[in-house]
């Protein structure tokens, strides 16, 4: 019987020669960040700009660990702060999709093994919408209006139709829970992808050129002799971005790093 193995498949992914660096370029929480823009909540606005870890900071919300102590053990997988971390990130991510408490309690034991009743989750949920309100506001907002017009819409200028929805009762929540993570996902992708665009004409005069993209990382390769480049990134990725969306109360961030392939950039970008 063979073993499983470690295997860093991402090291697979390496650059022309070793006289290139890859680089990985992530949004940090960028379907979170879309959220404060279409939902307006105050809290969730503060805690992006305050630079606050969202994941502990629902974690304190819903456990007796302070967010200092959350923050403290975050990383260290064996401790009850990080369990806690984990299930508050899940509560946090569940909510762009308009997860259920149900649904959330089945994520919660096949990714995390941690179980939870359909009950406790369900108060959970309301604990996060007791802490931001406006989330809970934009998913009744959105829900209302897509059974009235039939489609949802973005920021970005898209609109997602679903002309069935006041005839299907059987499939109306689910297609109401699609119209909710459908302005999120798509804004989010579109943000993304302005990114990437503005990006490639940069390295194309950098003698650099993009390798792949990975949901909200772009991963590219760049001369090791080519200097201090994180001004020139945050003015591609985060300026670019405030100035084509005006209505994105928060900052558009990122993480780099870099290294000799996709599975080990480790090394901080300057």
């Amino acid at each position: 019987m063979l073993k499983e193995a470690n295997l860093n498949l991402k090291s697979l992914f390496l650059p022309d020669s070793e006289d290139y660096d890859i680089i990985d370029l992530d949004i940090s929480n960028a379907e979170m960040r879309v959220l404060t823009g279409y939902s307006k909540d105050t809290n969730l606005t503060n805690a992006f700009n305050d630079n606050k870890d969202l994941h502990c900071l629902t974690g304190a919300g819903i456990s007796d660990f302070t967010y200092d102590d959350l923050k403290k053990h975050k990383d260290d997988k064996t401790t009850e702060q990080y369990r806690v971390r984990q299930l508050a990130k899940k509560i946090n991510f569940g909510t762009v999709y308009s997860i259920s408490a149900e649904g959330l309690a089945i994520q919660l034991w096949t990714e995390l093994r941690i179980k939870e009743t359909p009950e406790q989750c369900r108060a959970y949920l309301n604990s996060f919408f007791n802490t931001y309100p406006g989330v809970k506001t934009y998913i009744d907002n959105t829900v209302n209006f897509v059974r009235s017009n039939h489609f949802t819409w973005t920021y970005t200028g898209h609109k997602r139709r679903f002309p069935i929805i006041e005839f299907d009762n059987s499939q109306a929540s689910r297609m109401a829970r699609q119209a909710v993570n459908a302005r999120i996902q798509t804004t989010s992708s579109d943000l993304v992808m302005f990114n990437l665009i503005d990006l490639q004409n940069w390295l194309k005069s950098q003698g650099g050129r993009v390798i792949l993209t990975v949901h909200d990382s772009i991963v590219f390769q760049l001369p090791k002799n080519i200097g201090s480049v994180m001004s020139d990134l945050k003015q591609i990725i985060t300026d670019n971005t405030r100035n084509r969306a005006p209505w994105l109360p928060v900052e558009w961030k990122f993480d780099a790093g870099k290294g000799p392939n996709y599975g080990d950039t480790h090394e901080e970008v300057i």
